[in-house]
């Protein structure tokens, strides 16, 4: 089959078999003459069987009226003018042949379809085109309802969202509150241990009050030597509190925000780790502790007599009973 062949088949009617004449189109894509389709058009009926495959097509108004609404296929519209035009020029005719009635004559061009009509084709053409208004306006009116629902999709779609987000953020504002309550918990513990600390301080505290007021125990003792070495206890006891009240409370809780935890800063020192006083004549005295005191010692001792089994030791400034010596000092040939 040549191409001519080719395109005279596809510019054929298939009702007809003759060429096509002011071609419609329906929506499965076939082309028909308008008077072959309005043959087909039942009088009192908008439903119109295609004749090549069957799809049923529904017209806007019954009978062949409604045929006229059908768009026309203006890509073989088209080739049927420039078909004509070139057979026309052939001929040596100089007028233009309407499309529509193969009249040659004056004519009108439509920039919609790009076809010439005469006279009075053109009237015809243009109510054509003005029957086919209410088609726009139903796509319109369509297309306006699909954005509704689309719109109305979309809103339900952002409400969802929302919701998700608050039911989200109170999960994560009730996981908060959890550990809001164990920190406090842990908070709360904390201070009860701090209280019970403090309780059972201030109770040595009290006790060892007690037994330095009874002065009447020290006068009670039988010999010098036993006072030396009850106010030796007492005062490293004194001593020891002193430290702890000094230390006490250094270790302090403090929230970590940025990993949300409770950390303790500053560590109390170990009793290993005496505080060094810058003087020993410090304006509480060299005895008003046990690391002064023993600094003390060390800056006064002088030993002139040792014996082993002497109970007192000579110093510079008088005799000192031997268990007045605090256990730091070490005792050495000067």
């Amino acid at each position: 089959m040549s191409h001519v062949d080719m395109v005279e088949d596809l510019l054929q009617c298939h009702l007809c078999n003759k060429r096509l004449r002011r071609p419609k189109m329906l929506p499965c894509q076939h082309t028909f003459c308008l008077e072959c389709l309005q043959g087909l058009a039942p009088p009192a009926s908008k439903n119109l069987a295609c004749p090549s495959c069957g799809l049923n097509v529904e017209l806007q108004t019954a009978g062949p009226d409604g045929v006229l609404v059908l768009p026309p296929n203006l890509y073989l519209d088209s080739l049927l003018t420039a078909l004509q035009q070139d057979n026309g020029g052939s001929a040596g005719v100089d007028k233009t042949r309407c499309s529509r009635c193969q009249t040659v004559g004056s004519t009108s061009a439509c920039q919609h379809c790009r076809q010439v009509f005469c006279t009075v084709c053109w009237s015809s053409h243009i109510s054509e085109l003005k029957s086919q208004l209410p088609s726009l306006l139903d796509q319109l009116t369509g297309a306006r309802e699909r954005l509704d629902h689309r719109i109305q999709d979309f809103r339900e779609v952002c409400q969802k969202l929302k919701q998700h987000i608050d039911v989200s953020v109170e999960v994560r504002i009730q996981s908060l509150r959890v550990e809001q309550s164990n920190m406090n918990k842990k908070v709360e513990e904390l201070l009860a241990q701090g209280e019970l600390s403090v309780a059972e301080l201030q109770g040595r505290i009290h006790t060892t009050e007690d037994t330095v007021a009874r002065g009447a125990d020290f006068d009670a003792l039988p010999n010098d030597n036993k006072k030396v070495a009850l106010f030796l206890q007492l005062h490293r006891t004194t001593s020891g509190l002193l430290d702890e009240v000094s230390h006490w409370g250094e270790a302090r809780p403090t929230f970590d925000e940025e990993n949300f935890r409770i950390d303790m800063a500053g560590e109390s020192r170990t009793s290993s780790e005496p505080e060094e006083p810058d003087d020993v004549f410090c304006e509480a005295g060299p005895l008003s502790s046990a690391d002064s005191m023993s600094l003390y010692y060390r800056s006064e001792l002088r030993v002139i007599v040792f014996e082993s089994h002497s109970e007192y030791l000579h110093v510079a400034n008088g005799v000192l009973p031997f268990a007045f010596l605090h256990p730091s000092i070490v005792m050495t040939d000067l």
